[in-house]
């Protein structure tokens, strides 16, 4: 892992910015990016650690005000668990805070007999009532329900041509995936490290 990168790399993207806590601006040496965002709408997390607070910046659109770190997570845990944010290993998380519950039941025929782009609510739909099909979210069978949606999504392909995003694997380069994976105990204890020495 490349730490001198990474220091590098959130200099340049704290370069000429202000950071601010709900008591007012803070100097950046409180801040942790928990997240980096892509793209428009990609999301960044900055950790205030001063205030134990969290900032979202949704890239491009809206930065929100900050939120205590508590409240923060236990709301996202509960989106989780409610099916508003929807996982799914090596898919782009779904944010379906918009898509109604649906009571009745819904058949994979229905989902594919769509001539709409992934993504319908009915597709959303689908994927929560397979999720809890396979136990969400107290005994959810991860790796049963991952192989139903990647079977749902070779079917999607082959009547409607899309299926849902695949997450991108580029945001590091090949080096830099081959450092982390191959990384031992003595790369996190000097991200902790780095990490204490910023916020002295």
């Amino acid at each position: 892992m490349n730490f001198d990168r990474i220091k590098e790399e959130t200099a340049a993207k704290e370069e000429g910015l202000e950071f601010w806590a709900n008591k007012g601006q803070r100097k950046s040496k409180y801040f942790v990016y928990l997240a980096w965002g892509r793209e428009s709408g990609g999301r960044e997390l900055l950790l205030n650690v001063k205030d134990a607070e969290v900032t979202e910046d949704v890239l491009e659109t809206n930065t929100l005000p900050p939120r205590n770190i508590i409240e923060y997570l236990n709301d996202l845990k509960e989106a989780y668990r409610n099916l508003r944010l929807i996982p799914c290993q090596g898919r782009v998380t779904i944010e379906a805070d918009d898509v109604a519950e649906r009571s009745s039941h819904i058949s994979k025929r229905q989902v594919l007999a769509q001539s709409e782009s992934w993504g319908t609510d009915l597709d959303i739909q689908y994927v929560r009532q397979l999720y809890r099909q396979h136990g969400w979210p107290d005994a959810f069978r991860r790796k049963d329900a991952e192989n139903a949606v990647e079977e749902l999504m070779e079917a999607v392909l082959d009547q409607r041509d899309d299926e849902w995003e695949r997450e991108m694997e580029d945001w590091l380069s090949d080096c830099e995936q081959e450092e982390w994976s191959s990384g031992d105990e003595s790369d996190y204890r000097e991200l902790e490290l780095t990490i204490a020495t910023k916020h002295e």
